[in-house]
């Protein structure tokens, strides 16, 4: 896995903000990192200067993780008459980017729906 280092070159920053602001953007580099889902791990280290603020993040996936998401779509009455799919179907079937048979259908408490995955 390869090592992310984000180095910022800036103005002359004061010797009583460095350690804030270095502290800031470990914190932030962390945040987005883990909201994009790479899985920053907390070993960062990080590195100041008066000119230059820098984060090295080890380990750092090349890629994101998949994830897997379930879109419900329109009521399965709604979806199909006399067991023909209707607009509503074919519309969420291209919203999905699936064919009208690859559709699942769920079950919920309101009723019967179709779904995406």
């Amino acid at each position: 896995m390869p090592d992310f280092l984000l180095e910022i070159g800036c103005e002359e920053i004061p010797a009583r903000m460095i350690d804030a602001a270095s502290q800031e953007l470990r914190e932030r580099v962390h945040t987005l990192l883990n909201r994009e889902r790479l899985n920053a791990k907390d070993t960062m280290t990080y590195f100041d200067t008066p000119r230059r603020l820098a984060v090295l993040a080890p380990g750092i996936p090349a890629a994101q993780a998949d994830i897997s998401e379930q879109i419900t779509g329109p009521a399965v009455t709604v979806a199909f008459k006399d067991g023909q799919p209707t607009p509503a179907a074919h519309a969420f079937a291209k919203k999905s980017g699936m064919h009208i048979s690859q559709l699942d259908r769920i079950s919920t408490p309101k009723g019967d729906y179709l779904s995406a995955r």
